[in-house]
C-alpha cells in the first residue's frame, strides 16, 4: 500500500524524486517498501533516513537474528544501490532507547552497508534519547535538517 500510496501521489503533485524518513516501525515499512519494488520508472527514491528502526525486533542479541532481519537480508540486493541512507539511533543506557535495543537499530548495516551508495550510522544519547522522543530531539533534527533537507 505504501508504494501505492507514493506512486498516487507523486502523480498528483508532480514529483519523481523522493527522500523518506521513518521512525520506529514506519523505517521497517520504508525498508520493506525498497526490497519489494517501491521504486520504479515514476519514482526515484534519493535519501532515506530511519530513527530508532527495530530490524532485529526486541532482540538485543549480537548472535542471533530473528526471522524478520534474515529477511530483510537475504532481500537487501532490491534496494536501489543509489540511495545515501542514514541510521539514528537513540541510547540512554548504551543498550536501548528505553524500548528498542541498540543493537537491533544496528542491525541495520547487514541490510543497507555495502548495498546503497553511502551508508551512515549516528547513534545519539543523553537528554530527549527516548524511543518516543527521538522524533524532537535537537541532535536527530539537525540530522534531519544536514542530510535529508540540504
Amino acid at each position: 500500500m505504501f508504494g501505492l500510496i507514493l506512486q498516487s501521489t507523486s502523480q498528483q503533485y508532480e514529483f519523481r524524486k523522493i527522500s523518506l524518513i521513518g521512525h520506529s516501525n514506519g523505517g521497517l515499512i520504508i525498508t520493506y517498501a525498497l526490497e519489494h519494488n517501491l521504486t520504479s520508472h515514476y519514482l526515484t527514491v534519493q535519501k532515506v533516513m530511519t530513527i530508532a528502526a527495530p530490524y532485529n525486533l526486541n532482540d538485543s542479541s549480537v548472535r542471533s537474528e530473528t526471522e524478520l532481519l534474515e529477511n530483510l537480508i537475504a532481500n537487501r540486493k532490491y534496494i536501489p544501490n543509489s540511495i545515501d541512507m542514514y541510521s539514528l539511533a537513540g541510547t540512554q543506557s548504551y543498550s536501548n532507547d528505553g524500548l528498542v535495543p541498540l543493537y537491533s537499530v544496528l542491525a541495520g548495516r547487514y541490510i543497507y552497508q555495502k548495498q546503497v551508495k553511502h551508508y551512515t550510522q549516528i547513534t545519539v544519547s543523553g537528554v530527549g534519547a527516548e524511543h518516543s522522543d527521538l522524533p524532537q530531539n535537537q541532535q536527530i533534527i539537525m540530522a534531519i535538517e544536514q542530510y535529508i533537507e540540504k
